[in-house]
């Protein structure tokens, strides 16, 4: 978030909650740099979002970590589903040795998924029926590079 964008979360706090009211131009001043400090790395429009939700549910101003625990939550949250869409496909390259781990093999997989873990589970299924499907025929399945390449065209 801009040092601007602070202002105007500031503001928004300031003129619907009458908080900093009595500060002078110089004090709040202080208290944008202050809470730009504190918040620049969050967005600012989940950082609006965060002090309109705080300000429709309680009387009184929020503070910075009513602000920031939000945005941590979230980050928080992404790491787990990254963590578990990344497991997801360890389990499935681990059982078939045709499946080499590549840096590009990882990247497709996650383009794939869309971080859904739903579709990391279906596309998971996929894989898994395939080989099966070429081990029960006695056939070796293609790499999956190519195995990519029809999905790419798939969709």
């Amino acid at each position: 978030m801009t040092l601007g964008e602070t202002a105007k979360l500031c503001v928004l706090i300031r003129e619907t909650t009458f908080a900093w009211k009595n500060e002078s131009d110089e004090g709040f001043d202080e208290v944008i740099r202050n809470w730009h400090d504190c918040l620049e790395d969050v967005p600012y429009d989940m950082a609006r979002k965060s002090a309109i939700e705080y300000i429709q549910h309680n009387q009184f101003a929020p503070k910075i970590a009513d602000i920031y625990l939000p945005y941590q939550e979230s980050i928080d949250n992404k790491k787990e589903k990254n963590k578990q869409l990344r497991k997801l496909y360890y389990d499935t390259i681990s059982e078939y040795p045709c499946y080499k781990d590549t840096p590009e093999m990882q990247n497709e997989w996650m383009r794939i998924c869309q971080n859904d873990i739903g579709k990391a589970e279906q596309f998971k299924q996929m894989l898994v029926d395939y080989v099966k499907d070429h081990d029960r025929k006695k056939i070796d399945p293609i790499p999956f590079e190519e195995y990519m390449k029809g999905v790419k065209q798939i969709e």
